[in-house]
């Protein structure tokens, strides 16, 4: 058996804490926190506090991010950054800080017209009481969020997480600050210079030659993430399908998740169609393309994120009491 050999961690101290503004109204901890999501090593979420991990250019931070408005009409969130100690942080290096966490964590959004439209709406109306002014949100980079749902293709939870542990062990960083210890996603060209049978002597079968093939994109700087972002819906589906190992399934939850698009649902996996069907519908029964027509006609342009709180919503539930039929899904 191959013998994984755990590097030496690198510790953090706070370097700066910033304050940000999000657009109201806006849940903190429904969107830090997505409870239908794998937890993995590489962001933690523990007493209203989101840790991570945060590459700008070449440098690497600590990021903590914790909800210092407690208001969700007046929200507020207290940004603190870790650093290698005696690192300097730049003005530029904090406002490049600001601009990633904003994005990935949509704090300029504005869905008040959602909460308007569907606070009235037999499925909606309590999703959106319990979990008024939650947004979709990403804490990785493209190539993160890409690594992380290569490794949960075609297999369980369980399965996907000693995958990517695999993975971190050879090739991340083990990042220590604010008294938690977290996994950084290595960097693409890490990948780039293995080779595909060492990928595939940490077990991850198949999806080795797709991590390869992504890594080597990003290397070479084939994928322009900053022009992906400013792109509409059509554009960056056509550029992310081009990228090795983005297929038709895959890149809904890119463009809801990562670029937060709020329509962008053409297609539900089978295992979130019995869900939704069962919301919905009350049974588990209705075809997935079907649940998907009835979406679009009921939500619109709101469509992506009615799905988003709707699942949430029962994860949330499922927090507090035992919901049998979501277990036996989850189970299988």
């Amino acid at each position: 058996m191959r013998r994984v050999v755990v590097k030496k961690t690198v510790k953090m101290v706070q370097a700066c804490r910033l304050r940000l503004k999000p657009s109201a109204p806006f849940n903190f901890v429904a969107t830090a926190f997505k409870p239908s999501h794998y937890q993995s090593a590489i962001v933690f979420f523990e007493n209203g506090k989101l840790y991570q991990t945060l590459r700008i250019g070449r440098s690497l931070f600590g990021i903590v991010l914790s909800d210092s408005g407690n208001d969700v009409n007046h929200p507020e969130v207290t940004l603190a950054v870790y650093a290698r100690p005696g690192a300097k942080i730049s003005q530029q290096d904090k406002d490049e800080i600001v601009a990633e966490i904003t994005f990935r964590y949509n704090l300029g959004a504005d869905i008040s017209d959602f909460n308007r439209s569907f606070k009235a709406d037999k499925a909606l109306s309590g999703p959106i009481k319990r979990l008024r002014g939650m947004r979709p949100s990403c804490a990785y980079s493209l190539y993160e969020f890409l690594m992380i749902t290569t490794m949960l293709q075609n297999t369980v939870v369980k399965r996907s997480i000693a995958m990517t542990e695999a993975l971190l062990n050879d090739f991340g960083t083990r990042v220590s600050f604010a008294g938690k210890e977290i996994c950084a996603v290595w960097e693409p060209k890490a990948i780039e210079k293995t080779t595909e049978e060492h990928l595939r002597e940490l077990r991850i079968g198949y999806r080795a030659k797709i991590v390869k093939r992504i890594s080597q994109a990003f290397a070479e700087g084939e994928v322009d993430e900053p022009g992906l972002r400013r792109m509409d819906k059509e554009d960056a589906k056509k550029s992310l399908l081009s990228i090795y190992g983005v297929g038709p399934q895959s890149v809904w939850y890119l463009l809801f998740e990562y670029f937060h698009f709020y329509d962008a649902l053409d297609h539900i996996s089978p295992w979130e169609g019995k869900i939704l069907s069962m919301l919905l519908f009350g049974n588990k029964l209705n075809p997935p393309e079907e649940t998907v027509d009835f979406l679009n006609a009921e939500y619109g342009p709101w469509r992506a994120l009615a799905v988003h709180y709707l699942l949430e919503d029962v994860f949330w539930q499922r927090k507090e009491k035992t919901i049998p039929w979501l277990e036996e899904e989850i189970r299988n």
